[in-house]
């Protein structure tokens, strides 16, 4: 009897622990949630979510600076560790708003329709909007060989010739390339 009293003691404290615990770690980011909920204008989100359209509040206390771009991006679209995004493009326009294009990578593989995008006036992001991909794969090994790829692509497409097996359209693409390169 005395020994379950202990255990069931012992249970309790756990208890009180963990809800001490969380009731902490809660008070602890409510601030940083709520300011930055707070600080947002408008939010769209996508069907996973994520968040494709944000509108923000003129803020110059903000964190919201161009130059923390990547950092910015990956806490507000809570990416995970194998997520980069990579700037493709910069450009500020006459009226001073500076747009910054990413794309999106994963584990350093370029995932396809995924770029965001980050407008800014005076070194502040205001706008971000685009596409986010969650990538749930476990690994980004391949499965199988260049060469089996290939088979199972032509087996797919199944036509009976292909341009590259045409010398003259070959030659053709060559002069192709060649002349879109000058």
């Amino acid at each position: 009897m005395i020994n379950k009293h202990i255990k069931n003691k012992k249970i309790m404290k756990s208890l009180l622990l963990k809800t001490i615990v969380s009731i902490i770690a809660t008070l602890m980011f409510f601030p940083i949630i709520n300011a930055q909920v707070g600080d947002t204008l408008y939010i769209e989100r996508g069907e996973k979510g994520k968040i494709e359209f944000a509108r923000f509040k003129t803020n110059e206390n903000s964190d919201r600076k161009m130059q923390n771009d990547i950092v910015f991006l990956k806490s507000v679209l809570d990416a995970k560790e194998g997520d980069e995004f990579r700037l493709k493009s910069e450009e500020t326009d006459k009226q001073g708003i500076t747009h910054k294009k990413f794309q999106q990578y994963y584990k350093g593989i370029k995932v396809d329709n995924a770029e965001y995008l980050l407008h800014g006036k005076d070194g502040e992001i205001e706008v971000i909007n685009g596409d986010f991909q969650v990538i749930e794969i476990k690994t980004t090994k391949p499965s199988i060989t260049e060469r089996q790829a290939l088979e199972k692509a032509l087996e797919y497409v199944g036509a009976k010739k292909y341009k590259w097996e045409d010398s003259g359209m070959e030659q053709f693409i060559i002069r192709l390339r060649k002349n879109l390169r000058c």
